[in-house]
């Protein structure tokens, strides 16, 4: 992982306030403790503090500014730059596609990128659309966690970081960040993610696509990448004639049972980076694009003197992405970390 070589100026631009760590760390090994929450439960504990700081993706960042907390004045870390401070971004979610998709439909994925690059200034002009869109490929009885239409803001979308960057331009970025989430230890015998090898990187082959002998399912997970595919949703996108399209928002906790489930595999799914260098080989998908390129802050209702030292952190999700990049800033700045629930 790339130093944080911009993180001196920060904490000078910021004169110690607000900053990752207290002005008097030295080096020395501080301490901040982890509370395990969902994304609703830290905005409630924010409110009424009972935690220092909570760990918040784009769009929900926004939404705790504009809706659930409207009433005070927020104030925000940008993870990426805490990560990198050079690029401010890393390869947070990808789109997976299965193997035998790609041999059989080389020209499909081509298009599926060719019709991406209008969907974000869509959405961010269509806010309304996007969440009424992502409601209808939702299972039943769930809603988005986008609503309402307020929160979902061109700021808060265009801080989501969404866009297509091919896979084997990816592929030093994917690298460095799985290298340095594997060095974090999270229990219980789990591994936070695995090294990738080069069957992992979509390359671009050319060919000519088999007949179309079935529908296509494409499923992400709730949040920046349902925005991400909304115009797809939309338009009834199937991307070229005779091949035909299914589309499924779910529960972010939910996506990779679309993956080693036998009965419900999607053939294009957006999932975490960690989870599919873990489950690539075994279930026979390869990476075309990363999707999301960073979209994690860390929210506050005070200017912190001291930064993170000593603060509670509301983080979403034990072992996933905001979990283990959290921990990998910590661990570049000489941070222990203590989970208090």
């Amino acid at each position: 992982m790339k130093k944080l070589s911009l993180l001196l100026t920060m904490i000078m631009l910021s004169f110690c306030a607000f900053s990752f760590a207290s002005c008097k760390n030295e080096g020395q090994n501080d301490k901040v403790y982890i509370n395990y929450l969902s994304a609703n439960a830290i905005m409630e504990k924010l409110i009424d503090d009972t935690l220092d700081y909570g760990l918040l993706p784009e769009p929900a960042a926004t939404k705790l500014e504009v809706v659930k907390g409207a009433n005070y004045k927020w104030h925000r870390l940008d993870v990426q730059a805490m990560y990198d401070g050079q690029n401010a971004s890393y390869p947070q979610a990808v789109l997976m596609v299965k193997n035998s998709v790609l041999k059989d439909y080389p020209m499909l994925v081509e298009n599926v990128k060719l019709k991406f690059s209008g969907n974000v200034d869509w959405a961010k002009n269509n806010t309304v659309e996007v969440i009424n869109r992502v409601n209808s490929v939702m299972p039943s009885g769930q809603t988005t966690s986008l609503a309402p239409a307020k929160a979902l803001t061109s700021n808060s979308i265009d801080k989501s970081k969404i866009y297509w960057s091919d896979a084997l331009a990816e592929k030093n970025a994917v690298h460095s960040y799985l290298s340095s989430m594997i060095d974090i230890g999270i229990g219980m015998g789990i591994e936070p993610a695995k090294a990738v090898d080069d069957t992992f990187f979509y390359s671009a082959s050319q060919g000519t696509n088999k007949a179309f002998e079935k529908p296509f399912s494409f499923v992400v997970p709730d949040g920046a990448p349902a925005v991400a595919i909304a115009k797809f949703i939309y338009d009834n996108q199937n991307f070229e004639d005779g091949a035909e399209f299914s589309y499924s928002v779910v529960n972010a906790n939910d996506i990779t049972s679309y993956v080693t489930s036998a009965d419900k595999r999607a053939d294009f799914v957006i999932m975490p980076i960690n989870a599919a260098s873990k489950l690539y080989k075994d279930f026979q998908y390869t990476m075309v694009s990363v999707i999301t390129h960073g979209n994690l802050y860390l929210m506050s209702k005070k200017v912190n003197a001291s930064g993170l030292k000593d603060k509670k952190i509301g983080v979403p999700g034990e072992g996933m992405v905001p979990d283990l990049t959290l921990k990998m800033v910590l661990q570049s700045n000489k941070f222990n970390w203590e989970i208090i629930g």
